[in-house]
Parts: C-alpha cells; structure tokens; sequence
C-alpha cells in the first residue's frame, strides 16, 4: 500500500491539539471566542479555547480524549476582526503576532498578543483598544512584563497594526 503525504497539510484540530503558541490557528481560534468540543473516555465536553490551550504545547486534553470539533461563535453582521503577524517568510510560525475582535452589536471585544511562548493573553481595555482612546503600546507592557523590550516592542507594532487592519478594512 503507497502512503501519500504532504509535508505541508495539517489540520485546524491538530494545530490546537499542538498548541505551540506561535500557531496562527492557537490565536485566531482564541481571539474569536471558539471553543473546543472533546470526546473522551468519560464522555463529551466543551471547553473555550482560552481554557484549552494551559500553556506552550499544553492543553487541557486528559488521557485519551481527542477534538471532535471546533465551535466558532456566529457574530453580528457588523463584527469584523483581523490578525497580523511578523514571520521572516510566508508560512513560517509567527514571531509576534495579534487577533483583534470587535462585535458592537452583541458587545464583545478582543485584542489579543500571541506567539509570546504561552497561551494567547487578553490584553486590557479591548474595546479602548479598538476605538482608540486606549495606547497599545502601554497595553503590551502591562500585559507581557515577562517578554523581553525588544519581544515586547515587536509585540506592540503587531498589535497596532492589527488594529489598523481592522479599522482599514484591509486584509490584515
């Protein structure tokens, strides 16, 4: 029997099931209130993606559980959302990145930092954040005090042009 494989596939689940934090689906999922349906040993259950992704490469599956599916919130039509993030090249895993939510309708708003060695972090005044009365930069410092300046400067222009995107309209 011939196996083919492609070096370059891979699943949305098994991306989260991963759980490395430079992984666009870790914070895209995260930052637009997904949740994680499990299926194990001692039957179903739900969990949101910011309490199933523990840490780098740590999630919250027990012992033979698996992802049986990936729940995204439907949003109002005025929601609108965006993600930037540094790489050296297409298709690498991100250096920083940033997964920005606004949804004024059903009022939920989400500007999150990502691909700091952990799992995705709320940064504060999300929605001051998105309208511009908020400084980014002075959100990812309190936010990541454990990144070093310079992580956390590459961070901050992530997220700010995270946030340009989603006032743009552009493709982020």
């Amino acid at each position: 029997m011939k196996r083919l494989r492609n070096e370059r596939q891979a699943t949305i689940g098994g991306s989260i099931a991963h759980a490395d934090p430079a992984a666009d689906w870790v914070a895209t999922m995260t930052g637009l209130g997904a949740s994680v349906r499990i299926l194990g040993p001692q039957g179903p259950r739900e969990l949101p993606m910011a309490e199933f992704v523990t840490g780098a490469l740590s999630t919250a599956l027990e012992p033979g559980e698996i992802i049986t599916a990936l729940r995204v919130p439907r949003r109002s039509p005025q929601a609108r959302w965006s993600y930037w993030k540094f790489c050296r090249k297409t298709g690498e895993f991100a250096k920083a990145s940033a997964c920005v939510l606004a949804d004024p309708e059903k009022g939920d708003y989400r500007v999150l930092a990502a691909a700091i060695e952990r799992a995705p972090v709320a940064l504060p005044d999300p929605q001051g954040l998105i309208e511009g009365t908020a400084d980014p930069r002075g959100a990812v410092e309190a936010a990541l005090p454990f990144l070093s300046p310079e992580r956390r400067a590459l961070q901050a222009t992530a997220t700010i042009r995270a946030l340009d995107a989603l006032k743009s309209g552009a493709a982020a």
